[in-house]
């Protein structure tokens, strides 16, 4: 082994912390840990005296606790701490509570962090802080937190929150903490490159267990060995949350079924029951029916592309295309309704308009070859919704004719610009089918003897729909491109809008129990599924009259990016289309490619007008801002847009 695989070894710490995990498992990669000159084994507290015991000192044992939700008692947590240390654990890594963090309470965050160092008896003291749950906001401040806390490292994850490490958290935590403090990066390290990454950014360390599994020297079933090494960052899922012990696996029919029967009513006893053994049936049997394949969260396809990253241009154009109109249809008693019916005598108006066009970037290679383009289209892709199948819906059917025409190699990034309130269906137009909507063979039968557009039910309107797209995209090119842009300008900046959460009333709190007492009151037997649906909008309001008391403003994350002469600005909301118009209208870019449901979600962001007409998508529950929030939004990326392109 030369001495640069050595230095990268020795800040790795080898990690199996399944609640699955055998005593035979634990010894193979301490076994391991000591063979790679590891910085040491990260395992289950309760194996740690029996590994120290049986490691001799020829490697450190690290141990967890609060692991992995951190919301365990300080007291408790300061017991698992001493109690770790004096069965022989040299490194302790615990997890902080991110209910306090989004409640604001970081002087408790503190004094525990701090709690805790004391009962570490001078061993090492790593603060997980999940940083996948997390904005750049709270992240900053609980750098300081750990800081000033006496702790020795921040570490980004668990690898069991549904994110790892990312370089640009690293990189946000080599910026925010004070020098004392060391960074480990955990969770997505697959190899040389990522490990390399973390350490150029500020990392002084790296968690890694999933990557040891493929190495010549495990003693794994084969066929585990190479489902490893075929997954990507698509492969994997969590399971056993329910249970309060989340594991990350390959997507395998064991995991499939075990989330099912974890969301579909079976109880504890049985769904342990259903677990047990499924290890050992991976690890020994390599059995992909009935065994679970502990796998971490490798960004293997993000890494790929980064190592393939090659010079090239791109050229901005505008198409149109008919796909997006709103789906909300207003009364004449001033009310409003999602996915309303527009067939009957209150029918007044649609309540917003629709956007046609398509913004479109052209990317190209060094020698001038179409490699791929980006669109964006203020319309989700809902054709076909309510399915029992899975579909790319009509960016699939797009991509499959660019490619058709252009070839194989294409690339199509679809983008949904502003769209809360839009749809691919024409409801003036709409004819209900009459036939089952999950019949995969349904035909309307148009009763009215009118021309119907293609519901949202029926695969040729999908298709109908994708070929517009790629009809305009295949047009446009062959009208001719401005010559590519080589070396735009390029600037990206992150801005934490402080966005007034959309509050609830006395009166309308008031008026939401009335009506949940009266319906209770007339319910026989159980409250259900279908009982929650129809108290859905009182319910929003209480849990909006709890939430704010301990909030005022959101703090929501928005990108801008100029990109030569193109402005992309991103938001977390399902942004209605007027907020969008708005911003394309008056922003200084030659074109402006608008991205929500980025960076998070929030739910939907309606604006006065829908408020007042209510319904699906405007209620209080649908979303946390409101349309003083959208007007905020507006000026916001307007001025950040604007800033970058004055003159």
């Amino acid at each position: 082994m030369n001495e640069e695989l050595k230095n990268i070894l020795g800040r790795v710490d080898h990690t199996l912390l399944s609640q699955t995990a055998t005593w035979a498992e634990i010894k193979a990669i301490c076994d391991d840990g000591v063979k790679y000159g590891c910085a040491s084994v990260c395992i289950p507290a309760s194996y740690v005296k029996q590994a120290a015991e049986y490691v001799d000192g020829k490697i450190a044992i690290c141990t967890v606790i609060g692991f992995p939700n951190g919301y365990d008692t300080t007291a408790a947590k300061c017991f698992e701490a001493a109690d770790a240390v004096k069965n022989g654990a040299s490194e302790i890594d615990m997890v902080i509570n991110i209910g306090w963090v989004k409640d604001g309470l970081y002087e408790q965050v503190l004094d525990e962090i701090k709690a805790i160092k004391e009962h570490c008896g001078g061993k090492l003291l790593k603060v997980i802080i999940e940083t996948c749950m997390l904005t750049d906001a709270e992240k900053i401040e609980l750098c300081r937190v750990v800081s000033e806390s006496g702790a020795d490292y921040i570490k980004t994850s668990t690898g069991f929150g549904g994110g790892g490490a990312t370089r640009e958290d690293v990189a946000l935590f080599k910026a925010h903490v004070a020098p004392h403090v060391k960074i480990k990066a955990a969770g997505g390290i697959a190899d040389g490159r990522g490990v390399a990454a973390a350490f150029l950014l500020g990392a002084c360390g790296v968690q890694m267990g999933t990557r040891f599994l493929s190495a010549e020297e495990c003693s794994i079933h084969p066929v585990y060995k190479e489902r490893i090494l075929k997954a990507n960052d698509l492969c994997t899922m969590v399971t056993g949350k329910r249970l309060g012990h989340p594991v990350r696996s390959l997507r395998t029919n064991f995991a499939r079924n075990y989330s099912k029967a974890e969301y579909g009513g079976m109880d504890d006893e049985a769904l342990e029951a259903l677990g047990s053994g499924a290890l050992r049936k991976a690890v020994v049997e390599g059995d992909l029916e009935h065994g679970c394949f502990l796998s971490g969260q490798i960004a293997k396809a993000a890494l790929e592309a980064w190592a393939k990253r090659a010079p090239g241009g791109f050229s901005n154009a505008f198409g149109r295309a008919v796909v997006g109109m709103c789906r909300r249809v207003c009364y004449n008693d001033g009310s409003a309704q999602m996915w309303g019916n527009a067939e009957t005598a209150k029918f007044t108006e649609i309540e917003g308009g629709n956007d046609s066009g398509i913004e479109l970037m052209y990317v190209f290679n060094e020698k001038n070859e179409l490699t791929g383009i980006v669109a964006n289209l203020a319309c989700p892709a809902q054709c076909v919704q309510h399915r029992l199948f899975v579909s790319p819906d009509f960016w699939g059917e797009a991509k499959m004719l660019l490619r058709q025409h252009f070839g194989e190699h294409i690339f199509l990034l679809p983008q949904c610009s502003a769209a809360g309130d839009q749809c691919p269906v024409d409801l003036v137009r709409w004819v209900e089918p009459e036939s089952d909507v999950h019949d995969p063979n349904l035909k309307r039968t148009n009763p009215h003897k009118r021309k119907a557009d293609p519901s949202m039910f029926d695969l040729s309107g999908m298709r109908k729909a994708g070929k517009r797209i790629a009809n305009e995209i295949i047009e446009v090119y062959n009208e001719g491109l401005d010559a590519p842009q080589t070396d735009p300008e390029f600037v990206h900046e992150v801005h934490m809008m402080q966005l007034p959460l959309r509050r609830t009333t006395f009166a309308e709190v008031a008026a939401a129990r009335r009506r949940i007492h009266d319906y209770l009151a007339e319910k026989s037997g159980d409250v259900d599924f279908n009982d929650a649906a129809a108290l859905q909008v009182d319910l929003g309001i209480l849990r909006r009259e709890e939430l704010q008391e301990k909030m005022d403003i959101l703090d929501t994350e928005c990108h801008i990016i100029r990109l030569g002469t193109i402005a992309i600005a991103s938001n977390p909301f399902e942004l209605f289309l007027d907020y969008g118009n708005q911003i394309k209208t008056r922003s200084l870019a030659e074109q402006t490619f608008l991205v929500q449901l980025a960076n998070g979600t929030e739910g939907y962001l309606p604006t006065e007008k829908a408020e007042k007409g209510g319904h699906y998508s405007a209620f209080l529950a649908s979303g946390l801002v409101g349309h003083a929030g959208g007007e905020q939004l507006v000026r916001e990326t307007l001025k950040n847009i604007n800033r970058l392109f004055a003159e």
